[in-house]
């Protein structure tokens, strides 16, 4: 069953399951995370086949100063029958009927899906491009205050904001680049290519004092990358484009606009370039609204605190209303 990354408590799952006689029971205290991972898809339509009694949402302080988002569930050894018990950890009971072809079971549970009134479109088909922001593999190093900079590397300052820096502004609103405390030096040019040593000297001349430090990271090691390049080369024709931004790990899912097109977002920050720019504003206004951040928090995976990871795989399963679509065209 198990295939690419999974977390090993899948296998016991699995193995657990062979070893059940008919009708027998199995009770698991497993991370809640098996509910709505793309890793754990298969686990998922195995679990379909079974009768999947209970769920048990255990208060995430239930192993002392490990916070943890436990799950305990009843699976019996016998065909499918009736919903699954669930118990929620507000105190709230349900009844649900999981999805068996390995979908997340979470929106079933939460009841998050967005309303689909006249059809809808998945976001990922609306956008040109969704991905984390520049990973620099030395932020310390290509992230200075924008005071600082002196006038011969300004060539290569972009104005660039991490996911905590983004709760300044208001959400949907657009970015105000005066307020953007810190510039990125790209040692790329618009297009994306990484600049000789001919057309980067100033810069490289700068970064000369950190040399050793770059050259440490791996893909200069391993990789044989050039000790002034980022750990990932930068799209920058995508990034120099207006663009929606958000922060990679939110306690309530909050969307922004880079209007202009100017800001390097860091990788603490997700983006999405619409291929319609008429789409750019109506589609944060939707991503903002009640109804996306509950099919969000349905879908999203959680992290310590009630936090949520804001995925851009999960981000591009959103179904936005067709008539958002069809106003801005």
């Amino acid at each position: 069953m198990a295939r690419g990354r999974f977390d090993l408590y899948m296998l016991f799952f699995e193995k657990a399951l062979s070893l059940l006689k008919p009708g027998g029971r199995l009770v698991f205290i497993t991370p809640e995370k098996y509910l709505y991972v793309q890793s754990a898809e298969a686990l998922r339509r195995l679990l379909a086949g079974y009768a999947v009694e209970e769920l048990d949402f255990v208060d995430e302080r239930a192993f002392g100063d490990v916070l943890a988002y436990p799950l305990i569930t009843v699976v019996r050894k016998a065909p499918p029958s009736g919903p699954t018990s669930v118990a929620l950890r507000d105190g709230r009971r349900m009844e649900v009927q999981p999805p068996r072809d390995g979908a997340p079971w979470l929106p079933a549970i939460l009841a998050g899906e967005a309303p689909r009134v006249g059809g809808c479109v998945k976001l990922g088909l609306l956008a040109e491009r969704v991905s984390a922001g520049v990973a620099t593999g030395r932020d310390e190093v290509f992230v200075v205050p924008r005071e600082a900079v002196p006038q011969e590397l300004r060539a290569f300052a972009y104005p660039t904001v991490s996911g905590r820096e983004l709760s300044l502004f208001t959400p949907g609103g657009e970015l105000d680049y005066a307020k953007l405390c810190h510039v990125m030096l790209v040692p790329y040019d618009r297009d994306g290519r990484l600049l000789d040593e001919s057309k980067a000297g100033t810069l490289l001349s700068y970064l000369c004092r950190f040399r050793r430090v770059l050259e440490e990271r791996y893909v200069v090691r391993r990789e044989g990358k050039p000790w002034y390049a980022f750990h990932e080369d930068p799209p920058m024709p995508h990034l120099l484009r207006p663009k929606i931004l958000w922060p990679d790990v939110a306690k309530t899912p909050a969307f922004y606009v880079d209007a202009a097109g100017q800001v390097v977002p860091r990788h603490s920050v997700y983006y999405l370039v619409p291929r319609n720019r008429q789409l750019l504003q109506p589609l944060a206004e939707y991503l903002n609204s009640e109804a996306a951040k509950k099919w969000i928090r349905a879908h999203a995976q959680r992290a310590a605190s009630g936090y949520l990871r804001l995925q851009s795989h999960v981000i591009k399963e959103l179904c936005v209303p067709r008539d958002i679509t069809a106003d801005a065209a």
